[in-house]
């Protein structure tokens, strides 16, 4: 098993370990939580070695650290989504984590690691989702006011732009390639930053 492969698998039990706090169960290496723990809660119980400040690589990242509630809307339909997300430091500093949760009715809810592979030179970000989708997205950093992720492998045709619109909002936007090869924008977010 290559590196990448070994990869894949750390973060996949990564994304046990944390989903599994959210049920109440295992929050880290041997320590067991007896009752469901809300997502900010969860957060804040870490062990204080999964949190920190981010390593260098990822200091350009250091902007999302925090909370921001967002509202946007599906761009053909129109229809309005909302969602509030969470961004912290694990593991060292090695990784930021974003946790995505929409609010009513939608539905969909995320854990992602964003990191750095030295060896690449570019940040990957690791998706996992509640309907059991995990995707991997590249991305060269930031580009003017824009941060980047493109899909990688059966995620090719994924793309998510985020644009920082200040110090405390952004917008994100996710676009599918079409058959053309052209981008079509699918969604888009308007976030603000908020108390945890």
């Amino acid at each position: 098993m290559g590196l990448r492969g070994f990869g894949r698998i750390a973060c996949c039990g990564l994304a046990l370990i944390a989903a599994r706090a959210g049920a109440g169960e295992l929050i880290g290496p041997g320590v067991v939580s007896a009752e469901p723990q809300e997502t900010s809660a969860a957060l804040s119980a870490s062990p204080p070695a999964l949190r920190g400040a981010l390593a260098p690589a990822l200091q350009p990242l250091a902007y999302f650290v925090g909370a921001w509630d967002c509202a946007g809307r599906f761009l053909r339909s129109g229809a309005a989504i909302a969602s509030r997300e969470v961004f912290d430091v694990t593991l060292d500093g090695r990784w930021l984590r974003l946790r995505h949760d929409d609010r009513p009715p939608h539905a969909f809810h995320a854990l992602e690691l964003w990191g750095y592979d030295e060896h690449a030179g570019r940040f990957d970000a690791h998706v996992f989702d509640n309907f059991a989708g995990a995707r991997r997205y590249a991305s060269m950093g930031w580009q003017g006011g824009a941060l980047v992720w493109l899909g990688d492998g059966d995620t090719a045709a994924d793309r998510f732009s985020f644009e920082r619109r200040g110090l405390a909002a952004y917008r994100v936007t996710y676009a599918r390639r079409g058959a053309d090869g052209r981008w079509i924008d699918v969604d888009t977010l308007d976030c603000r930053r908020s108390s945890p």
